[in-house]
């Protein structure tokens, strides 16, 4: 199993052991550094998770893989300096996409970031792990999806994640793979239930990555992926949509 988005360096390294012996054996974790105020705190950060972090996973019997990117929620005032060095990052082994980006309050300086970082792994080929905003969502993803098709990124490199029945649509017609972020306890926008998740697969087929977006800002279960692979196959999924979804899918998106 692949839990395709977390945070794990804002988790306790004892929950690669529960992954691991839960059955999760690849982990994809983004770069998130709420209000990072400089360009070297986002670039020490982005050494951590590949220096320590992928280590510490191994040891612990997870294959860990690194996203690297601005998340809107941790812009520095001097983030062209990280977007210069952002490239050289990419051509790490254990980085396999530019992530998370997108647009959370919707600012000209949200979208400006979004969009160069769109153009670095378009320029690179490689994959992007795409946070969607939680407020004005409508109109804001609209505009995200706008600033996708100017960049002209290869929709079929995108994980579009913390996707619900409100955008599920609109990314699948953009031709990119929806995440579903899982969360039984205090779900919200973007972030679903394990009913919800297997409504939404239902209807759509096995055309998701699984995430459990784990961190230590929100309410989150470093066990979410083996849990809705347990409720899919309670639910009369076949093993291989389930494959698919908590597997195959991740893997093809981001060349895992």
């Amino acid at each position: 199993m692949i839990d395709a988005h977390t945070h794990m360096d804002l988790r306790p390294i004892e929950d690669f052991e529960l992954m691991a012996n839960a059955g999760i054996g690849v982990v994809v974790t983004c770069s998130f550094y709420l209000g990072a105020s400089s360009s070297h705190t986002l670039l020490d950060h982005y050494n951590q998770l590949i220096d320590i972090y992928v280590i510490r996973a191994k040891e612990n019997g997870v294959k860990l893989y690194v996203a690297v990117g601005i998340h809107p929620y941790g812009i520095p005032r001097d983030y062209e300096e990280v977007l210069k060095t952002l490239s050289d990052y990419l051509e790490h082994e254990d980085v396999v996409a530019v992530g998370e980006i997108g647009v959370d309050s919707g600012s000209k300086l949200e979208f400006e970031v979004f969009k160069k970082q769109l153009e670095i792994a378009r320029d690179q080929n490689i994959p992007a792990v795409i946070h969607t905003p939680l407020r004005n969502r409508g109109e804001l993803f609209a505009k995200c999806l706008e600033t996708i098709r100017e960049v002209e990124t290869d929709p079929q490199l995108l994980v579009i994640d913390h996707a619900d029945e409100d955008i599920v649509d609109e990314i699948l017609v953009l031709g990119s793979t929806p995440g579903l972020t899982i969360r039984e306890k205090q779900p919200s926008t973007g972030r679903i239930t394990q009913e919800k998740a297997a409504s939404l697969i239902k209807c759509y087929g096995p055309v998701f990555t699984l995430n459990s977006d784990i961190n230590n800002v929100f309410p989150a279960d470093p066990l979410s992926v083996a849990k809705m692979v347990h409720h899919l196959r309670q639910s009369g999924f076949s093993d291989e949509e389930i494959e698919i979804l908590s597997d195959r899918k991740a893997r093809e998106v981001l060349k895992l």
